[in-house]
């Protein structure tokens, strides 16, 4: 398993756009973490944490 991903990387793993995960970001639902020049990357824990998010706001539709 890979330490960071980058944002197209996790967008592809959690099928949604680039887009949706800066809004994500910008609403603080997803925080990403920054690089020293300022890049947003996401870690697999991350990742479990958007997966559990994703099934609530599937379920509450």
């Amino acid at each position: 398993m890979r330490k960071y991903y980058k944002p197209k990387e996790f967008a592809e793993l959690l099928n949604v756009s680039v887009i949706e995960l800066k809004r994500w970001d910008n609403d603080r639902k997803l925080k990403a973490f920054r690089t020293p020049t300022n890049r947003r990357c996401y870690t697999y824990e991350q990742y479990l944490e958007i997966q559990e998010y994703i099934k609530k706001q599937i379920v509450e539709k």
